[in-house]
């Protein structure tokens, strides 16, 4: 057994070994083993309390055949590291002799090559510790990896990623949002689907309070984004997150003015279809007047998409009859707009041709810009029930009863018997059945149209009116003044009622647009009525004193 011992690495003097191979008796045996083994405290005990010597030979044995197993094992563990070790080794010396060669043949290393390009890369950047140690971790692996394998694909697309990042560099500031290197183009877009909700993994990054050690889950490392400006882009809000929406200030922006988009047209949309067709300044001119036809009859939007789509339609169909020889350099005016563009998509918003009983104008507000709208109302012979037609949203609805409500609270005032209401229906229609409506604005509208319905007074046609009603008669104020003022004054009308509140939103509106308008700021129903009714309805609702305030007038 001590032979096997010292062949398994068991240190064992060889005078030991030859004394222990003349011994014939157990006892002496057993206790040249004992001294010369690894014991317990307790094993010694126990080997010298046993008094006959072939069971103290035994005993020993035992202890013997454990340690042989023991060293069995380690010597098998040292053999697997020396294999991994010699393996190393041999790598590293036939990298050395491929170095070598590669040297002398002028062929460089390119893994070495990219390390070190890496590493360049990473000079002068603030690295965390937990980023450093991941980069180095990913660089040793880089070094010893096999060049073709999907592993080191996904280690040199990790580190194009943290050598692409500015960590603590910082850019000089620049308020040229048109020149910004990068925005989120409509959030409002942005859906869930069985990847994940883009928009959830969003709201660490632009929270101030937790992006300062942003953890994205590709890179693993920690990342400070809280000196980033972080600009988006949205059409509407309502489909945005509300946690999102939270996490961000909202800056809303009006759409072009009539004005604003022939400026642009003039200087860069027709430019740039003329060169983009083949066209010159002689080949092909636009005046005003054709670009207000292209931009009233052929488009409706807050923005300039669609009007230099048409602009380059009709540069396109120039440009062919040109080639064909059928025309020369032309002129456009509003009839060859018509009649490149053939039948105009949308008609002009008009006033009322005349002052009508139950007809008021009010203003909307759309997703493209502002819009008239006209309420009409009719009182028939009934049972005091309320229609109301022409797709209406449930807000819209609500302010038609309101509105009903309120007057009829009001039925001496506008001089009706009080069973007028028990005996009579009144219909409400606004126009446009197929586009679906909705919003508190049309309340005084609604109000006007019923009163005039009710009395037979008619209701000016030259005035157009926004404002939420009550049932105390206050007018409350609305959204979207720029965007209906402009509606307005595309119908060609002139007097505008709206709510108090709402007159520092004038600011908003250019002067130029302002001119020839005037604004009536209303606090309370009568006060609509007063100026909406060609006549006053007998006596005016609201007839106390402390409610006859006159409603201020603006012109500009």
């Amino acid at each position: 057994g001590l032979e096997k011992a010292v062949g398994l690495g068991k240190t064992i003097s060889p005078e030991v070994m030859l004394v222990a191979a003349g011994l014939d008796d157990p006892a002496r045996l057993a206790d040249l083993a004992a001294s010369n083994l690894d014991l317990k405290l307790d094993e010694a005990q126990k080997i010298l309390e046993t008094l006959p010597g072939l069971e103290r030979l035994k005993a020993v044995l035992e202890i013997l055949r454990r340690e042989i197993r023991v060293l069995t094992v380690q010597q098998e563990i040292s053999g697997m590291a020396r294999g991994e070790i010699d393996k190393s080794q041999r790598e590293y010396f036939l990298r050395q002799q491929l170095k070598a060669i590669q040297q002398e043949l002028g062929v460089t290393d390119d893994v070495a090559e990219e390390v070190e390009l890496y590493r360049k890369k990473l000079e002068g950047k603030s690295l965390p510790p937990e980023a450093t140690e991941e980069v180095e971790k990913q660089l040793k692996r880089l070094e010893r990896g096999n060049p073709d394998s999907a592993e080191t694909a996904t280690i040199r697309t990790f580190l194009d990623w943290i050598t692409g990042l500015p960590w603590s560099l910082t850019s000089q500031d620049n308020l040229d949002l048109a020149r910004a290197r990068a925005i989120l183009d409509e959030v409002d877009k942005i859906g869930a689907d069985f990847r994940g909700d883009p928009s959830s993994a969003l709201l660490e990054v632009l929270d101030p309070e937790q992006n300062r050690a942003f953890r994205d889950h590709y890179l693993g490392v920690p990342y400070d984004l809280s000196k980033v400006l972080f600009i988006t882009t949205a059409n509407v809000l309502d489909t945005i997150q509300p946690a999102f929406l939270d996490r961000m200030e909202v800056i809303r922006l009006s759409g072009y003015t009539l004005e604003e988009k022939l400026a642009i047209a003039r200087r860069h949309l027709v430019p740039k279809q003329r060169k983009e067709n083949g066209l010159t300044e002689k080949g092909i001119a636009f005046p005003d007047d054709a670009l207000r036809t292209i931009i009233e009859e052929y488009t409706r939007e807050a923005g300039l998409r669609n009007l230099e789509r048409e602009i380059g339609s009709c540069c396109r169909k120039v440009a062919v009859r040109i080639a064909s020889g059928k025309t020369k350099p032309v002129k456009m005016t509003p009839e060859l707009v018509r009649e490149l563009l053939g039948v105009p998509k949308f008609r002009n918003d008009e006033a009322l041709a005349r002052d009508e009983v139950g007809a008021a104008t009010g203003l909307a507000w759309t997703a493209v810009g502002g819009d008239v709208l006209i309420v009409e109302a009719r009182a028939l012979k009934g049972k005091g029930r309320l229609q109301l037609t022409g797709q209406l949203g449930d807000v819209m609805k609500e302010s038609a009863q309101a509105a009903l409500t309120l007057l009829r609270s009001r039925a001496d005032e506008l001089r009706l018997p009080a069973s007028y209401f028990e005996t009579h229906d009144v219909h409400v229609h606004v126009p446009e059945g197929a586009i679906p409506k909705d919003g508190p604005s049309a309340g005084v509208t609604m109000l006007t149209a019923m009163v005039s319905a009710f009395t037979g007074t008619p209701v000016r046609r030259d005035v157009a009116m926004t404002g939420e009603s009550t049932l105390r008669g206050e007018v409350l104020p609305i959204g979207g003044v720029k965007e209906k003022t402009l509606a307005a004054r595309r119908a060609g009308i002139r007097t505008i009622l709206l709510p108090a509140q709402n007159e520092r939103d004038l600011a908003e509106i250019p002067e130029e647009l302002r001119r020839d308008l005037t604004f009536v700021f209303v606090e309370r129903a009568e006060q609509v009525l007063e100026n909406a009714l060609v006549r006053p309805a007998a006596r005016r609702p609201g007839a106390r004193k402390a409610e006859r305030r006159k409603a201020t007038r603006r012109r500009t």
